[in-house]
């Protein structure tokens, strides 16, 4: 329906991470991902995903990003967005946390 959608996918996965001191990393993968969008009101809408990629080389690497947020369209081109993010990475750099949130509010241009 045009008000509620999911989805589902999956596939290979590819990540290159660039690390301090010209170190980069690159791995192979496995990525399945997941997406809620819901159209509360004709102009204001809900959304949901998450998305888990795990290395084909080291069961121990995996990485987890998730996010909900809102958005609000002001006018058929301008929209208010507010999104709480999660990043979790099993196997961070050195002296990096695993898990990193933020809330961003944004003001967005619809085409």
């Amino acid at each position: 329906k045009d008000a509620l959608k999911f989805k589902v996918e999956g596939g290979p996965a590819y990540a290159r991470e660039r690390f301090r001191g010209g170190i980069i990393e690159e791995t192979l993968g496995i990525r399945i991902g997941q997406y809620f969008d819901w159209k509360i009101l004709p102009t204001t809408a809900f959304y949901a995903k998450t998305e888990y990629v795990q290395s084909a080389e080291e069961a121990a690497d995996w990485r987890l990003d998730s996010g909900m947020g809102i958005k609000h369209n002001l006018t058929k081109s301008l929209s208010l967005n507010l999104e709480l993010l999660d990043q979790y990475d099993n196997t961070p750099g050195e002296g990096k946390e695993k898990e990193d949130r933020a809330v961003i509010g944004s003001v967005g241009y619809n085409f």
